[in-house]
């Protein structure tokens, strides 16, 4: 799944909050009012978290572009790329919708409620459960066994989804659905992560850096990925200047 809805998310919701204060209130000359300046400290900070992703997002982007993609049958050890397809390994795991067999899944539950009038809060989340269990890729020189904890998985799109609505009690009906995302047999992926040895077979897993999984190719990766960044660096950094002036103008620091 992309970063980029949450990013994307995140600066709209800090911008929203910065707005809202600033210009949602009216206050007397020289009275204080602490829904701007909270407003403002919410902004700058949201604004700080998405410029900080965008710098880590950058410095992920920049290895995988600096790293060439290997043949499986040829990688060698440290970080490399390789690309193919999923293949079972010595277990396999239920998805928690369907119990297809699958290698690796996320179980994202959402609810919102719906009052008599039709009117809707918004989707928000419950729970965001994941597991994984090694698998093998391979493409046409060989095979590689893949550890996949503590890698970032980024899938594009879900497998499955389910809703469930029911009545609270209270006049308001409550609409709940799980969204799932799994790797499953015959699946193309591409991962970056480092290579070793284990048990006498070449592995990949988790290292120093960054261990990433994905369902796209490796340029609709760098594509994506390059937009992120752009939002996240210059939209943060546009949400903290904006808060930062709000905070000094409020103090009359300015």
């Amino acid at each position: 799944m992309s970063l980029a809805d949450d990013f994307t998310n995140g600066f709209a919701q800090g911008f929203s909050i910065v707005g809202k204060g600033f210009l949602g209130r009216h206050y007397k000359e020289g009275m204080y009012d602490p829904f701007i300046l909270l407003g403002a400290f919410i902004g700058l900070f949201v604004g700080a978290v998405l410029f900080i992703k965008g710098l880590k997002e950058h410095m992920k982007m920049r290895r995988i572009e600096d790293t060439p993609t290997s043949k499986i049958g040829s990688i060698a050890m440290g970080y490399v790329e390789v690309a193919g397809k999923v293949a079972n390994g010595s277990e396999t795991l239920k998805s928690p919708l369907t119990g297809k067999d699958c290698m690796y899944y996320r179980d994202i539950v959402e609810e919102r409620k719906i009052d008599m009038r039709g009117r809707s809060t918004g989707w928000y989340g419950i729970s965001d459960a994941e597991a994984s269990v090694p698998f093998y890729v391979k493409d046409e020189t060989g095979s590689v066994l893949v550890e996949p904890n503590g890698a970032c998985v980024e899938l594009a799109s879900f497998r499955e989804r389910e809703n469930n609505k029911k009545d609270d009690g209270f006049g308001q009906i409550v609409d709940r659905r799980h969204t799932v995302y799994t790797l499953e047999e015959g699946d193309t992926v591409f991962l970056h992560g480092e290579a070793g040895i284990k048990g006498g077979e070449n592995v990949i897993k988790k290292g120093r850096e960054c261990f990433f999984i994905s369902d796209r190719p490796e340029k609709k990766i760098l594509k994506e990925g390059r937009r992120d960044v752009f939002l996240c660096v210059y939209g943060g950094a546009a949400t903290t200047l904006a808060a930062l002036a709000v905070i000094l103008y409020y103090l009359r620091m300015i």
